[in-house]
């Protein structure tokens, strides 16, 4: 397609036009900075849930005995190691679950008689 030599300075002049526009809105304004100031707060702790979407009060008394004698950082990983192992378990067993029906497939696959053999 070729445009005239004016069509092509206007189209020229809208295209800059609203790059300018386009990058101008990325700029912070002042006003704006101070909101954002204001509104980030740090994160408030979470309180440990108890029975079925957190640990019963005999688990909680089990960590605390097995963390007795551990400093502030050594019980902060001991809790981080118990979740983490909590949700690699988790993935784990999803992870097989999936697996069943690509199992299946597989196997109708490789193993069943079809009629062309005939």
């Amino acid at each position: 397609i070729f445009l005239s030599k004016s069509k092509m300075k206007s189209f020229t002049a809208l295209v800059t036009l609203a790059s300018v526009l386009v990058v101008d809105a990325f700029v912070p304004r002042q006003g704006s900075l101070a909101v954002i100031r204001k509104s980030v707060q740090a994160p408030k702790p979470v309180k440990p849930l108890a029975g079925l979407f957190g640990p019963s009060e005999t688990e909680r008394l089990k960590d605390e005995q097995a963390m007795s004698g551990m400093s502030e950082q050594e019980k902060l990983n001991y809790i981080s190691w118990k979740e983490t192992n909590k949700e690699t378990d988790s993935m784990t067993f999803i992870s097989l679950i999936s697996v069943i029906p690509f199992g299946y497939f597989l196997w109708v696959a490789l193993f069943a008689d079809s009629a062309a053999d005939y």
